[in-house]
């Protein structure tokens, strides 16, 4: 009768044996599982960061238009056969992004509760002109002027113009607001602390990190 009911009750003692084990291998109960080296993490997360360069942000699309007119020179006849009048408009394109090849151990701060990275401001990656989509509206010319070299200086002035223009713009504010999206959700994967993404200034501190990140 004894072994009989032994062995009836003997799956319900495996199932819970096992339970148990299961608990204490998730908890790690028994101190056996390797903890990362917080070295090892800290040059995971910046290797990670420095492979992507010169992260591109935000791309504006421009259109500026270039006027050019010659001057009038003191004689009539050179005046009326180099004269010129020329209208372009030229379509562009900039893009601002931050380079966080720059990113150093001295820009990451740590605290209890967080951790903050501060990043080079965002710069212009590139700006050029779309060749296909400008065009000439209109040029008016006598028939000893250069056109090539006028056209090519019409060109030279509207991707100045460009540039420029998107300096002015709010281009490197939408670099910063998406780089503080991206980045902060991707430094958070190796974290449960608080991320928050800063960018230099001036009168930024330099100090080292007190690592591990948890």
């Amino acid at each position: 009768m004894g072994l009989k009911y032994f062995f009836r009750i003997l799956p319900w003692l495996l199932v819970l044996l096992l339970g148990v084990f299961l608990y204490y291998q998730k908890f790690d109960l028994w101190g056996t599982r390797e903890v990362e080296p917080a070295v090892e993490r800290q040059t995971l997360i910046f290797e990670r960061i420095e492979r992507l360069g010169k992260l591109e942000l935000s791309k504006y699309h421009l259109q500026e238009i270039v006027e050019m007119k010659s001057a009038k020179l003191a004689n009539p006849l050179l005046s009326m056969v180099s004269k010129y009048n020329l209208i372009l408009i030229a379509k562009g394109e900039a893009t601002a992004c931050v380079d966080l090849s720059k990113v150093s151990s001295q820009d990451v701060f740590e605290t209890d509760e967080k951790i903050t990275l501060i990043l080079p401001r965002p710069e212009l990656c590139y700006f050029k002109l779309d060749l296909q989509e400008s065009r000439l509206y209109s040029f008016e010319k006598g028939f000893m002027t250069d056109d090539r070299k006028i056209i090519e200086q019409a060109y030279k002035i509207a991707e100045r113009k460009v540039k420029e223009a998107a300096e002015q713009s709010d281009i490197f504010d939408q670099a910063e607001m998406q780089a503080k999206l991206f980045l902060g959700q991707f430094l958070q994967q190796f974290t449960d602390k608080t991320v928050v993404i800063q960018f230099e200034t001036l009168q930024t501190p330099k100090e080292p990190i007190n690592w591990p990140v948890k």
